[in-house]
């Protein structure tokens, strides 16, 4: 499982209004169960790789 920071937080360029951008990384099969269990705020997928 990763963490990714992007945006202007990750750039040391935030101010205070800024919001913060992240993408959770995790294998295909931890977000295959949680997807079934329908408990993913939000599913999208960049690539459909084996992990």
């Amino acid at each position: 499982m990763a963490l990714i920071i992007g945006g202007s937080v990750a750039k040391g360029l935030e101010r205070d209004d800024s919001d913060i951008d992240v993408i959770l990384v995790v294998k295909d099969d931890y977000y295959e169960k949680q997807k079934k269990k329908r408990r993913l705020l939000y599913s999208s997928s960049v690539s459909q790789g084996s992990s």
